[in-house]
């Protein structure tokens, strides 16, 4: 009893396998994207104990012609098998048709043999000639874990007399059967190659998988009893969790990421390896996900051309670098003093470095922002006012205070870079820890009607993700919402902020530094919790880097008037004059040891504020419906008529 190693690709080093540079393998249509991380060859020159494997695109289109093939001939032709490590973290279903893990094939292209998994059921399915199958006992695919997946053969000239596929679970020495040949069939020519897993994820642009592919190998065998022999040489790959490293300063897309030396650098990076299962998911608890760190001690991490960061891997725990307070991110774009020009109006100055919505700051003060169709349209009041701006998406004009020539009066000019209903950062997966983002400069302006933010927001929640937490980040001159939490999919829903400040959101109207937001449908358990955080000025100023205070610092709100919010909860936050506003969303609303300027919500059914300061509380804002209990505050109450007191204090 033997078995031979024919050939491997490791995917060793960082970098990309393309149809330029295969590999091992052979044909490559689709690109692998390498890095550290999988099934480890015992004895691997790398050192790096976690082995090696490669991340897996969403991809469509593909054909039959886009497998990674390997070639099989002499010994292995006879006996042999085909050996892969997947991780699949979830499948996107696209279509009814399947995603292809595995295959065996054989030349005439009549008798094939098929291994793939179906998003509808998540089972393991198999074709053979041409008819698709669901495995006898429903087998279902193993999800967020590593496991082997093996294709094994025995042919005599045109004849085979054994075929099964089979898979493990990494740790474990127990093999379940996928598909076994009844008995042996004609194969009408003899096998000519195996074709396997990764390198085709997606069929016919229907249905693909997200997650990495490791250590594909082609093995002869001695005997169909070598089938399940383990090969000495190759260890499965560890559990994790793993750290990762961005450093834009000194790092490289091109490194591994694996260590503050060989960090990587941008945040296209950083998208791209949370998209393509670069980072591990935990699906339960960031306490034993992966982590990466950020180092922005040398440089800042430039978000401009890149309209938001995503973080969609769930159980993903994201820090600033040992060391390093903030990770500091640049969201704005720095405007030249030589791509001013003059134009017909006095003092007025143009610039084709813009993009829609964009708004100016000038020495990093608020600039008037007038409205108009087209340039003509306001052109006079930009002439008439100095410190002002207006841009329709093409061309920038300013109108600086003092009547300064932006060529050469030695101002800083800057504009938001992160477009309509951007936000600087956003929050997809589940589980997620992220902390230490210092963002500013991402409000976003309507030039044309009202001036108001369509998005702009500094750190976004996707409705997609739950039970996340959000610590010691800041946020300025963001647009429609410094911080904006959703809540729209699902119930059971838990989001938290720690340790957050918002300032200075969108002087031009409609705005609110934080909200609580649901959509359709009608949600039980959804809990938001705001803990130490602090807004003193919620408005930008024009003409000023000061900011102003007062107006609606926090703001729930739904689209269907069903209380959504089980808990809105505030505890320990500082938010100085600002107000708490609601529509009818919520079913608690509890205020501890809070300063809050004034109540203007009327959405909370049970309303409790304890320990809390206020300037005016109006208890008519309250619901009908609703019950006020207040204890230990100071406040100055307004009771209105018929509004029983019921708190005793």
């Amino acid at each position: 009893m033997s078995i031979t190693l024919t050939t491997r690709e490791t995917f060793q080093n960082a970098g990309t396998l393309n149809s330029g540079t295969p590999g091992n393998l052979g044909t490559v249509v689709r690109n692998f994207y390498k890095k550290a991380v999988g099934p480890k060859v015992t004895g691997d020159v790398s050192g790096d104990n976690r082995g090696w494997s490669a991340d897996m695109q969403i991809v469509s289109g593909s054909t039959a012609s886009t497998y990674h093939q390997m070639s099989i001939s002499g010994a292995t032709q006879t006996a042999g098998f085909f050996s892969s490590f997947y991780y699949i973290d979830s499948v996107q279903a696209q279509g009814s048709n399947p995603c292809t893990l595995n295959a065996i094939r054989v030349s005439n292209g009549n008798q094939l043999i098929f291994i793939k998994l179906f998003p509808t059921n998540g089972h393991f399915y198999y074709n053979r000639n041409g008819l698709w199958a669901d495995t006898d006992s429903g087998i279902t695919c193993p999800t967020k874990q590593w496991f082997e997946l093996r294709a094994q053969w025995v042919t005599s000239s045109t004849t085979c007399s054994n075929l099964s596929v089979d898979y493990r679970l990494a740790g474990s020495l127990t093999w379940n059967v996928i598909y076994i040949a009844p008995g042996s069939f004609s194969m009408g020519a003899t096998l000519d190659n195996a074709r396997g897993g990764a390198p085709n994820p997606t069929d016919n642009s229907s249905s693909s998988f997200r997650g990495r592919y490791g250590m594909p190998s082609l093995y002869s065998m001695s005997s169909w009893a070598d089938r399940l022999t383990a090969p000495s040489d190759v260890a499965d790959p560890p559990s994790g969790p793993f750290t990762w490293y961005v450093n834009p300063a000194t790092g490289s897309d091109a490194n591994d990421g694996t260590s503050s030396s060989s960090a990587w650098q941008t945040v296209a990076k950083i998208n791209a390896e949370s998209q393509f299962c670069g980072f591990f998911p935990n699906p339960t608890s960031y306490a034993n996900g992966d982590t990466l760190y950020i180092d922005t001690s040398g440089a800042m991490l430039d978000q401009t051309g890149q309209p938001k960061i995503y973080f969609r891997t769930d159980g993903l725990n994201v820090k600033a670098a040992p060391g390093q307070t903030w990770i500091t991110l640049k969201s704005w774009k720095d405007i030249s003093s030589g791509s001013w020009s003059t134009t017909g109006t006095a003092n007025v100055y143009s610039t084709t470095d813009t993009l829609a919505l964009a708004c100016l700051w000038e020495d990093d003060k608020w600039l008037n922002h007038p409205l108009g169709a087209n340039f003509a349209a306001v052109s006079a009041s930009l002439g008439s006012t100095p410190g002002s701006f207006w841009t329709d998406g093409t061309t920038m004009y300013v109108h600086p205070f003092g009547n300064t020539d932006p060529r050469s009066d030695g101002k800083s000019y800057t504009r938001s870079d992160v477009g309509t209903l951007g936000a600087a950062v956003d929050i997809v997966g589940n589980n997620v820890n992220i902390q230490d983002f210092y963002i500013r400069k991402t409000c976003d302006v309507d030039p044309y009607t009202n001036g108001y933010p369509n998005g702009g927001y500094g750190i976004a929640f996707d409705p997609n993700g739950t039970n996340n937490l959000l610590k010691h980040c800041y946020v300025d001159y963001a647009g429609k919402h410094g911080i904006s939490l959703v809540a729209n999919l699902q119930n059971n829903d838990v989001l938290t902020l720690d340790s957050c400040q918002v300032e200075q959101d969108s002087p031009y109207g409609s705005h609110t530094p934080y909200v609580s937001f649901t959509s359709t449908g009608t949600f039980t358990g959804v809990v938001h919790n705001y803990v130490n955080c602090v807004c003193l000025k919620g408005s930008g100023l024009i003409g000023s880097t000061a900011g102003a205070s007062g107006g609606n610092t926090f703001y729930s709100h739904n689209t269907t008037g069903a209380d959504q919010f089980s808990l809105v909860n505030f505890d320990g936050c500082n938010f100085a004059e600002g107000t708490l506003g609601c529509t009818n969303a919520i079913v608690t609303l509890t205020v501890n040891n809070t300063i809050f300027g004034g109540d203007n919500q009327t959405g909370a059914k049970y309303k409790t504020i304890t320990r809390s300061k206020w300037l005016s509380l109006t208890p008519n804002q309250n619901r009908a419906d609703g019950i006020l209990t207040v204890r230990n505050c100071i406040i100055a109450p307004t009771f209105a008529s018929g509004l029983t007191d019921t708190s005793g204090s």
